[in-house]
């Protein structure tokens, strides 16, 4: 092979290897990542500040977990069903929301975040103190929301399925209906940013206790960042960070039994 040709031969294989590495990832982008975490549109889970930016429990959730794991996370607030449409087609990673069995094939449940009460509640005049008293009652739910435990059948409720937990407070202020269901600290924080009204919430009938879970697609396509989310997640909540943020957004008296 003449001395011409060597060259010729070295510098394609120069040329070759140089495009190799700049078309590879590097690792350090492979850290870096992304995720993308969607938020139900229920205040104080999520809301929009005075400035138009997501605010609310699971965004400063988020936005802890992106500070922690060193990773940029979007934000995409959406209505419940939505969410989990996104959940399950991939399109967002993750969320914070109830763990229940009619999710349970969208999602992986990761790890517990807390514990909250749902609670069917009237005015003060109310006496719901069993599941009997609220047979024929009218109900407001959020729409997409799916609450078991309600009677059905010949002994059901009258459900009034609205938009969001803020018009059922108003309904129930209003009386077009004679009580509400959802978890009591919302409920509350709803009835004290609808500001002074005629109507103060009965006693609350507990339906049962439900738990939020940190919940991660099944057809998210970075299933490898599930296992550094997860580290990250449980130092956050044994820091108590996360049950500073509770407490931030439900620390107003009138929310506080």
């Amino acid at each position: 092979m003449t001395h011409k040709k060597r060259t010729r031969r070295y510098s394609c294989l120069a040329i070759s290897f140089f495009c190799v590495i700049l078309t590879c990832p590097s690792n350090s982008e492979e850290i870096r990542g992304g995720l993308k975490a969607a938020v139900a549109e229920f205040p104080p889970i999520s809301y929009y500040d005075n400035e138009g930016k997501v605010t609310g429990i699971s965004p400063d959730y988020i936005r802890l977990l992106s500070t922690e794991m060193g990773i940029d996370i979007t934000i995409e607030r959406m209505p419940y069903a939505r969410m989990l449409q996104s959940l399950n087609l991939g399109e967002t990673d993750f969320a914070f929301f109830y763990r229940s069995s009619e999710t349970k094939h969208i999602v992986d449940p990761l790890v517990k975040i807390n514990q909250a009460d749902v609670v069917v509640v009237g005015n003060d005049e109310s006496r719901i103190t069993e599941i009997e008293d609220i047979i024929n009652l009218r109900i407001a739910l959020p729409r997409s929301i799916f609450i078991n435990g309600i009677p059905s059948g010949e002994q059901a409720t009258n459900l009034i399925k609205v938009g969001g937990y803020r018009n059922a407070v108003r309904m129930l202020a209003s009386g077009r209906v004679d009580a509400i269901v959802g978890p009591i600290q919302v409920l509350k924080y709803e009835m004290a940013r609808l500001g002074p009204t005629s109507i103060t919430l009965g006693t609350p009938y507990t339906l049962k206790s439900k738990e939020v879970w940190l919940q991660f697609s099944k057809n998210s396509q970075n299933s490898h960042l599930k296992s550094q989310l997860t580290q990250s997640t449980v130092k956050l909540i044994k820091q108590k960070e996360f049950h500073r943020i509770r407490q931030k957004y439900f620390s107003m008296q009138s929310l506080i039994d």
